[in-house]
């Protein structure tokens, strides 16, 4: 797995850009959760996704 992220400090939201091997068969879902306290579960919108790209965006996200 390959991934790059982009922070929007305007709008505390991260985006990434990940790579997976998988096969088409096999259903992906992300989760975040906040580091410091990881009961915290944050907003994951899917953006975009072709040929095992996807780009999340992820709200929300503490300013530490």
């Amino acid at each position: 797995m390959n991934e790059y992220r982009v922070y929007h400090r305007a709008n505390s939201s991260l985006d990434m850009v990940i790579k997976m091997n998988q096969t088409d068969e096999e259903e992906v879902s992300f989760l975040a959760q906040e580091k410091a306290s990881q009961s915290v579960k944050l907003p994951v919108r899917l953006l975009y996704e072709d040929d095992g790209y996807y780009v999340v965006r992820i709200n929300d996200l503490s300013p530490n």
